[in-house]
Formats: C-alpha cells, sequence, structure tokens
C-alpha cells in the first residue's frame, strides 16, 4: 500500500477531538496548505472535510489553518486545468465548479440579480422540446410564436439566434420573457416548471462554493470533547425555556435570505418555502453549543390559509449544516430536518431535539408527525439509512397499527439478538405509516386538509348554479357581512387575500351567523394576523379558538 496523503489522514482524523487530534489537525492542514492536492480528485474529499472542520473546529489555530485552505481551494481548482462542469468536479459545489439543479423561476430571477449570468439553461440535459415551445406559445407574439413552429429549429438554436445583446444568457431572456408576459405570477412559476429545464449555476464568484458560505457569529464554540451521540429526550428538550428568539431586521433578513438560498443552490438543492421567502420574517434561535436555528417565514401572497409554512435553517458555528420545511397548523407540524451528507454523522441525536424546541417554542408545535416518504415508503435514501429506527428512538410512534406490530417484533428479535438489525426488505414493511410524537396531552390532532378541500370544493359547486367566480365572491360578502368587516377594499393587500383565501372555509360552516361577538372578532384578528408582515403566533390564535378549532376538524 502507498504513503496516505495528508489530505487522506486530514480526513480519517476529522471526526476526532482532544488535544493530541487538534496537533494532528493543525499540522495536516499546514502541509496541504504549503502543497496543495497533488491531484483532482483529491480535491472533493478536501471539500468534503473542510466544511465539517470549519463547522466544528478544535480551536482558534484550526479555524484559522482551516479557512486558509479555504481560502486556496478556488486557485487550486482554476490551476487544475479542467472544465468547470467536467467530472470528477461537476456538481461537487467547490469553488470555480459548476452546479445542475430544477430551480424554480423565482430563485432563478435572484440567483441572476445577485449575479448577472451566473446561471444558464443546460440545453444537453433538455429531453424534450415541446414543454418549452407551448410555453413560448404564450410568451411570443403569435407571429413570432408562428414562426417557431414553422421554420423547425430547435429551441437552443432559436435562443442562440434571437437573444438580445441586453441579455447576458438565454436563461436570462427566458425570464425576461416570464417577467413581461401578462400571467399572474402563480401562473408564470407553474409553467416555467413545466419546461423541464436544468439550470447550470456557475459557483465563479468568490462565496458561492459550498465551504465559502457562512453566516458571522459573534462567538465559536470550540470542539474540544468527542461529539456528543448519546440519544436525548425530545419532550425533555421541548420543556426546557428558549433564550429569546431574535427577529432580524429586514435588510439582515433580506441577507440571511439570500445566503440561505445559496447554501442551497450550490448544492443543486431548493425548497419551495425558501423560494418565497419573507425577508421581514426571519428569526434566530440560539440553542447552545454553536447552534442556531432560523425560521423563515414566506410572502402573504404565497400563504396557505390553514397552514403555516416556514422553512427551517440549522446553523453550527455560522456554517449551515441543515434545513427542512416546517408546516404548523392548529397545534401540528409535519418536521423534516434534511443534514447535509457531511454532517450526518455528527451530532444529529443533539441536534433533532433542538429543533423540536425551537418549533415548539416559535411555532406553538406541540404534536409532531412525519408521512410514510419520511419513513422510507419511495425514499431509498431513508431506507439505507434506517430512518424509521432513528425516529423511533427519538420517541416517534406509528399510526399504523401493523407496522407497530412488525415494530415491536422486531425490537424482541433485537434483544435476543443485540446482532439483528432489520433488513431492507423489513424496513420497507415498516415504511407504511405516518408516525408522531404527540406532547400535547391530546389535545392535538393533524387536520384533514384533503378532506378540508374536498367539502369546499362540493360546497363551491352547489351555489351559483355552479359557476366558481360568483361563488367565490358570494361568500366573501356573506363572510364580511357575518364578520362585521363590510370595507375589504381599505385592507393592505396581504389582508385582503387572507379574507378570500377564508371566505369559502368559513361560509361552509353552518352556524357560523349565531356565533358571538367575541368569538368572531378573534377570527377578524387570525385574518389581521394572517396577511401581517409575519405569521408568528397565528396558530396559537387558531388553537386557542376552541370554537373555531371544532368547526374545522368537523369540516
Amino acid at each position: 500500500m502507498g504513503k496516505r496523503t495528508p489530505i487522506a489522514e486530514l480526513v480519517a482524523v476529522a471526526g476526532s477531538f482532544g488535544p493530541a487530534s487538534a496537533a494532528a489537525k493543525r499540522r495536516l492542514l499546514d502541509e496541504i496548505v504549503r502543497g496543495r492536492p497533488g491531484s483532482r480528485r483529491e480535491l472533493a474529499p478536501l471539500h468534503e472535510v473542510l466544511g465539517f472542520l470549519r463547522a466544528y473546529p478544535d480551536d482558534a489555530h484550526v479555524l484559522r489553518a482551516v479557512e486558509a485552505v479555504i481560502g486556496a481551494l478556488r486557485g487550486w481548482f482554476a490551476a487544475a486545468g479542467m472544465e468547470a462542469d467536467a467530472p470528477p468536479l461537476a456538481d461537487t459545489g467547490l469553488p470555480g465548479s459548476v452546479v445542475r439543479g430544477e430551480f424554480s423561476l423565482p430563485l432563478l430571477r435572484r440567483m441572476n440579480r445577485a449575479l448577472p449570468g451566473c446561471v444558464e439553461i443546460d440545453w444537453g440535459s433538455l429531453e424534450a422540446d415541446e414543454p418549452l415551445l407551448n410555453a413560448l406559445g404564450l410568451l411570443l407574439t403569435g407571429s413570432e410564436g408562428q414562426g417557431l413552429d414553422d421554420i423547425g429549429i430547435g429551441t437552443a438554436e432559436w435562443f442562440a439566434a434571437c437573444r438580445p445583446a441586453s441579455c447576458p444568457t438565454d436563461l436570462a431572456f427566458l425570464m425576461e420573457l416570464f417577467d413581461r408576459s401578462p400571467l399572474a405570477a402563480a401562473a408564470r412559476d407553474v409553467l416555467f416548471d413545466s419546461c423541464g429545464l436544468t439550470a447550470r449555476y456557475s459557483l465563479a464568484e468568490p462565496g458561492t462554493g459550498r465551504c465559502e458560505i457562512a453566516w458571522p457569529v459573534e462567538r465559536i464554540h470550540y470542539q474540544r470533547k468527542p461529539l456528543d451521540r448519546e440519544w436525548r429526550s425530545i419532550a425533555a428538550a421541548v420543556r426546557q425555556p428558549l433564550p429569546a428568539v431574535r427577529r432580524l431586521p429586514a435588510g439582515e433578513g433580506e441577507r440571511f435570505v439570500g445566503f440561505a438560498q445559496r447554501t442551497l443552490a450550490a448544492r443543486g438543492l431548493e425548497i419551495r418555502t425558501l423560494s418565497y421567502a419573507n425577508a421581514r420574517d426571519v428569526s434566530v434561535a440560539r440553542c447552545g453549543r454553536g447552534v442556531d436555528i432560523a425560521l423563515i417565514g414566506v410572502v402573504p401572497e404565497y400563504r396557505d390559509p390553514l397552514e403555516s409554512h416556514y422553512c427551517s435553517f440549522v446553523l453550527q458555528n455560522g456554517v449551515p449544516i441543515g434545513y427542512g420545511p416546517s408546516t404548523v397548523s392548529l397545534g401540528c407540524c409535519e418536521i423534516g430536518l434534511n443534514l447535509f451528507p457531511e454532517f450526518r454523522g455528527a451530532e444529529v441525536r443533539f441536534l433533532y431535539p433542538q429543533f423540536t424546541r425551537v418549533l415548539h417554542h416559535v411555532l406553538g408545535a406541540q404534536y409532531f408527525f412525519l408521512t410514510p416518504y419520511g419513513m422510507g415508503e419511495d425514499n431509498p435514501a431513508a431506507i439505507r439509512t434506517g430512518a424509521f429506527w432513528f425516529y423511533r428512538r427519538l420517541g416517534f410512534r406509528p399510526t399504523n397499527p401493523e407496522v407497530e406490530c412488525l415494530a415491536q417484533d422486531e425490537e424482541q428479535r433485537m434483544t435476543a439478538d443485540p446482532r439483528h438489525r432489520s433488513s431492507a426488505a423489513t424496513l420497507r414493511r415498516l415504511s407504511h405509516t405516518f408516525v408522531y410524537l404527540d406532547l400535547s396531552g391530546g389535545a392535538c390532532r393533524p387536520l384533514d386538509l384533503g378532506g378540508i378541500g374536498m367539502r369546499q370544493s362540493r360546497f363551491l359547486a352547489r351555489i351559483e348554479g355552479g359557476n366558481r367566480a360568483r361563488a367565490l365572491a358570494r361568500c366573501l360578502r356573506q363572510v364580511s357581512r357575518v364578520l362585521g368587516r363590510r370595507k375589504l377594499r381599505t385592507l393592505g393587500a396581504g389582508e385582503r387575500r387572507a379574507w378570500e383565501l377564508w371566505a369559502p372555509i368559513l361560509a361552509a360552516i353552518p352556524d357560523l351567523a349565531r356565533w358571538g361577538a367575541r368569538e368572531k372578532g378573534r377570527i377578524v384578528e387570525i385574518l389581521r394576523r394572517k396577511g401581517s408582515i409575519s405569521e408568528l403566533g397565528v396558530d396559537r390564535l387558531l388553537c386557542a379558538h376552541e370554537r373555531l378549532r371544532r368547526a374545522l376538524q368537523t369540516l
């Protein structure tokens, strides 16, 4: 066997902590920065381990050495003399490389505005021209569309011939066509998604590479002891008071949203709640040991009536290590925390209870659940990681009694033989269930949102002869009259939209007109808060309105 390289030695020692490990890391990092990687293939594992060490530095000397190597990476990539999107470093997020992703129109628009020309259509991955041609037919003038049909050239050739000089890329031209179309914003977003485009995101600008992205923090937590891998009770963590949560000012919130979007884009990822992020609704909770958890709300025009959607971001010493959607409704929260691969073997058993603690104290969540997909149904990654058993150790239980019986049988086998592990086939059988953790004492249960939606559709079909426009207008008039708010034209756009979303739901409550003035006034307050800058606290108001909660559960 050949001698191990400094990079291989650094990867081997990265997860160890203590004086000897810290000294070894400092020596290896200094050796790497002086000698640079010997081959292109060494850059990818070096890049991975640098992100981990930046999040979990042993001491200030190790952190400075890590930052020195990160600062040199971009030059090393350029010196490697390879194309930015060529294997083996394409889609790694290395500074200077290219990442591909199926990004939404709002995200691409923001990326292109921040770094003009950084995103382009990946024409080589376009499987069919027809969806894009259909979209162009709605965006171009009639004669242009006819010409595109008749001349018989591909879309890439059309863009090459017709893109104006003011647009640096084909994608910038396409986004301009979308932005100038008369379609509503939501319709434009859906139409863009239907085109099936993959974008090439260039990480050419400093600060865009994966390991370069970090949020500034006042104090670094140094990892002087081995990582905490003990199982902890979520219930115990939730009961711990949370220090004051800081609401970021609008300017800082805008910078944080950009930071979060760059973090995911550098990995070819996107989460839709973040694509419609509200820079004026960003809160950050300090959880100790260098862990910060941020919650980012959505702008009023993309909110749902019965759910409050937030994007969660987990930072370790300012380094983004995980993310997930957090949706709360009547105290029930669909939970999901996706740790980035280089951090999955770290302190997830500490992080998950802290994550639920923040969701409880900030969003008011008391009942947490995951879908079968999270357990592994049609999700090979969750099967490989044994997600069912991870969540069971945290206290989650299946809603499917057959799965619970199977889980108990497996636990008996593990007790009899500690070496026993569930097979992939068994894990797939265990995945066919929702799982839940109820900290409400039985007070909270998830709403049947599908049932409410169907009830609303049938209700609208029965009034005004099935004319939906007239039916919706009638619901709005009726509800505003019953709740004593007739002059909706004077409301702001966000609050007006909240009334429009809620009107058909409230109109379907048979006895709403007989409710007391105080009960009606509390509904008005819920709608006001739903359409305000932040919808934090809306779900607590919903939970506290016992009569409205019962009516929604009945629907």
